[in-house]
């Protein structure tokens, strides 16, 4: 299951009431939302529109590079396999996706061409590979950049602000 990675989560009562009252939900429902996340109703269910899906299988860069983009307002969810990345785009809806291209049970080459099957959304490669062969066929496939590990934080909090602000 995707975990969060936001500083705090809350309960915005005023929120989901408001969201609940115009869908005619069932007020004794409660969302848990962020402070950051803003939701959107699909139908009779309220889903959460993040910033970034992050989806990389070493744990330790994927909770600081969340944390890092947290502290600058960029809300992200994050992913460890193909499963939880195919949970969160079911459910919520993301803005960009940082993919990894070394994930244990898939590549991520083939997780990029399953992602482009279902949304347009626009996908950052980050990865130790640093073969221009890898770098070419990550364009090829459907992503729209390659960052190369290890990079500064602060260089991708800059792209992600660019795509994010070219896009939406």
């Amino acid at each position: 299951m995707a975990r969060l990675y936001l500083q705090e989560k809350v309960i915005i009562k005023e929120r989901v009431s408001k969201v609940l009252s115009k869908r005619k939900i069932y007020k004794s429902t409660i969302y848990l939302l962020t402070h950051t996340g803003r939701s959107r109703t699909r139908g009779r269910a309220v889903f959460m529109i993040y910033d970034c899906l992050i989806i990389d299988d070493e744990k330790s860069l994927l909770d600081a590079t969340s944390e890092y983009l947290n502290l600058f307002g960029i809300s992200t969810v994050t992913a460890e396999s193909r499963e939880q990345c195919f949970e969160v785009l079911s459910k919520d809806r993301v803005k960009l996706i940082l993919l990894d291209i070394n994930l244990g049970d898939e590549s991520g080459f083939e997780l990029c061409k399953k992602i482009r099957q279902m949304t347009d959304v626009p996908i950052i490669f980050i990865s130790a590979r640093s073969s221009t062969d890898d770098m070419i066929l990550a364009l090829h496939i459907g992503g729209d950049d390659y960052i190369q590990k290890p990079y500064a934080l602060s260089y991708l909090l800059a792209k992600i602000q660019v795509f994010l602000k070219r896009y939406y």
